[in-house]
């Protein structure tokens, strides 16, 4: 089980009475408040900074070794509660393994698109990695995150939502995403962290970015009625993680916006994908107090079976609208 608290509160008035005794990181990064579940003390917790590839498969050109962070593992006395969590470079989760699930965050996969921005066959791995060939979204939209929407410009009298991830932007696929200023992917910077490996919790103060940097770079060519001060990915991020125990992952999110004009007006928390052979169901509960009324989002009965992973859940454009 997974909790997610979000805070929206200016930084600079949250900081407790701390210690001389405490790290500079410390300091930083103690921004929350102290309330919440208590701890459950069983099982043992890691924090590893060493790489430790998931093993999981990837449908992807690039190594893991470009995305991970660290791992956070917990080990129980009922393996069932136990997993590996790790972390990618913009504190996003990309990897969730667990003895009975196995991996549960999505492969990764995207279409390819040739250099004129066409749907083209996967063509396979190629060298040096080609970022349109499928490789363009690495571990950083399919994964457990923060995302939120700048709506203040329009096209064709629509919103034009300025989209920012907290794992990073996208890559250049020719296509429906235009940047090619990086070669390699490219995470949030982390600013600060802290592991505080006696209340089982892990901090880290990242400065998240634009889903696509044609925003920041050339903002005005994708609106027709555009706001006269420019979109900047103008948010820090807090991303607190702790172990309650029993396999009980509590998330917390506080959020700063230093822009002095324009805010962020949608939350998209948390933004999450899964892998549907391992969790092939999704339901929707049917009333706030009774857990026992809910619908089964799957669109066709009898599942899961073998061979017909796709059909699982609704499509995206239906599932969206799903209250």
């Amino acid at each position: 089980m997974i909790l997610f608290k979000i805070r929206l509160f200016c930084v600079f008035m949250l900081f407790n009475c701390i210690s001389n005794a405490q790290s500079y990181s410390q300091k930083i990064c103690d921004i929350f408040p102290s309330t919440g579940p208590s701890l459950i003390p069983s099982g043992s917790l890691v924090f590893d900074t060493t790489y430790k590839a998931s093993g999981s498969a990837w449908e992807l050109d690039w190594s893991e070794t470009h995305v991970y962070d660290q791992l956070i593992k917990y080990n129980n006395s009922n393996p069932d509660q136990s997993f590996e969590l790790r972390l990618g470079k913009g504190g996003q989760i990309y990897s969730f393994k667990n003895n009975g699930l196995g991996e549960v965050l999505p492969p990764q996969w995207r279409p390819s698109f040739d250099n004129l921005g066409n749907n083209t066959s996967d063509p396979g791995p190629s060298i040096p990695i080609a970022s349109n060939h499928g490789n363009w979204a690495p571990w950083n939209d399919e994964v457990w995150q923060f995302v939120g929407s700048d709506q203040r410009d329009f096209l064709d009298g629509k919103i034009k939502t300025r989209n920012i991830h907290q794992a990073g932007s996208y890559m250049n696929n020719y296509s429906h995403r235009a940047s090619d200023h990086v070669n390699t992917p490219f995470y949030s910077p982390k600013i600060k962290e802290f592991s505080n490996i006696t209340k089982s919790s892990y901090t880290g103060v990242y400065w998240i970015q634009s889903e696509d940097p044609s925003y920041v770079y050339d903002p005005w060519n994708d609106c027709d009625n555009c706001a006269s001060d420019q979109f900047k990915p103008s948010l820090i991020l807090y991303n607190k993680l702790t172990n309650l125990g029993d396999g009980v992952i509590q998330v917390d999110f506080l959020i700063y916006n230093y822009h002095r004009t324009r805010g962020i007006d949608y939350w998209n928390v948390p933004f999450f994908g899964i892998r549907n052979s391992s969790l092939p169901y999704a339901f929707v509960s049917n009333s706030t107090t009774d857990p026992s009324t809910f619908t089964a989002l799957n669109s066709k009965p009898g599942h899961p079976v073998a061979g017909d992973e796709v059909s699982y859940l609704p499509e995206f454009k239906n599932g969206a609208v799903i209250k």
